[in-house]
């Protein structure tokens, strides 16, 4: 069984430019940016943590997660409203 020839090797390569173009199009649709950097191979594994984290907390919108929010009276206040009970809102 042999392997590929040129054309279909061709053809591979072009289909997975474009779903690398798209993925990428939908990734700076989210604020993302692709990045490549060298970094020493023995903190290779904290570069990947940190990178990831950082995606993570951009898109689940970290700013936001600490915001509390306090019923206001005139929204119709229920009785568990008056208890002004706080909540995280993620």
């Amino acid at each position: 069984m042999a392997g590929k020839s040129g054309k279909a090797l061709k053809g591979d390569r072009q289909r997975h430019l474009r779903n690398v173009k798209a993925s990428d199009a939908r990734k700076q649709d989210k604020g993302l940016l692709r990045i490549a950097i060298w970094v020493p191979c023995d903190e290779a594994d904290q570069f990947k943590k940190a990178a990831k984290l950082a995606v993570d907390r951009h898109l689940m919108g970290w700013a936001r997660v600490c915001k509390v929010e306090i019923p206001k009276p005139w929204r119709d206040p229920k009785p568990k409203d008056d208890r002004r009970q706080l909540e995280l809102r993620m």
